[in-house]
């Protein structure tokens, strides 16, 4: 039948593929024809339309992906084959489905705060897989930030950049900047508790400046009592917000790098 001999076609250049040789006209018309297959059943709409999901299809959809957004540690546990980049796409897609559902995301935050930690604070070195899970992290945080639920608990997971190595850190202090920019900008006349506060502008003494973060605001990880009435809330004004700005543009040399904003 013609679906035997197309995936047979398909066998062909892969097999052709792995010896060296070329594919044949024949094998080039079924890889065209798999590539408008795949494009007629639009598989990116798994993603953007996960708000469609029910709760048990998102949760799956969650865990597949955070699974294989692992890093080679994990990888290597369950044995099967590690890509970085390949890690590095299903990070991004994770992003989408979780900004996709902010509705639905108290089922949802703890695997993803707990899988971002696990890539982010652990790291001894430099990656581009490191560097999208703190892009993501930060991007999280801007998109949710003003929002009346889950707000503060993802703004608060930021603290794990305070974890990050010296190295690690500095060279991801420019993509650290100007995601504290964006989430400023993003939080002005919003209500932040003075916790989250001290977690940002520790970022920012840490990435902007070189300021090894203190060990005391590392070391808290619970909200500021809710009898602490004097501190526990500030609001940012125009006015704070134009002084923050400049010392984030100084410090992070006054200039947009190509590939500085959140992508």
């Amino acid at each position: 039948s013609r679906t035997r001999a197309f995936f047979s076609s398909i066998f062909s250049l892969l097999n052709a593929e792995s010896s060296g040789r070329g594919p044949t006209t024949q094998e080039l018309e079924a890889q065209r024809q798999a590539k408008a297959c795949v494009q007629e059943c639009h598989p990116q709409k798994l993603f953007t339309d996960s708000k469609y999901l029910r709760e048990e299809s998102l949760t799956e959809l969650v865990q597949w992906l955070i699974q294989l957004s692992s890093g080679p540690h994990a990888h290597a546990k369950n044995k099967t084959e590690y890509s970085e980049y390949s890690s590095a796409v299903f990070i991004e897609l994770l992003a989408t489905v979780i900004l996709e559902n902010r509705d639905r995301l108290g089922r949802l935050w703890g695997p993803v705060h707990t899988h971002l930690n696990s890539l982010i604070s652990p790291a001894n070195s430099n990656s581009f897989l490191v560097e999208r899970a703190i892009v993501t992290l930060l991007r999280l945080a801007v998109r949710m930030v003003g929002r009346e639920t889950y707000s503060s608990e993802v703004l608060h997971s930021t603290i794990m950049l305070l974890l990050l190595k010296p190295s690690v850190g500095q060279k991801n202090s420019t993509s650290i900047c100007y995601g504290l920019f964006e989430l400023i900008r993003a939080s002005i006349g919003s209500d932040i508790s003075f916790e989250n506060w001290r977690i940002i502008f520790a970022l920012l003494e840490m990435a902007g400046a070189g300021i090894k973060p203190p060990t005391v605001v590392v070391r808290v990880v619970t909200p500021v009592p809710e009898t602490d009435t004097t501190w526990s809330r500030e609001v940012l004004t125009p006015s704070l917000l134009r002084r923050i700005q400049s010392k984030i543009l100084r410090w992070g040399g006054g200039r947009r790098e190509r590939g500085g904003r959140l992508r």
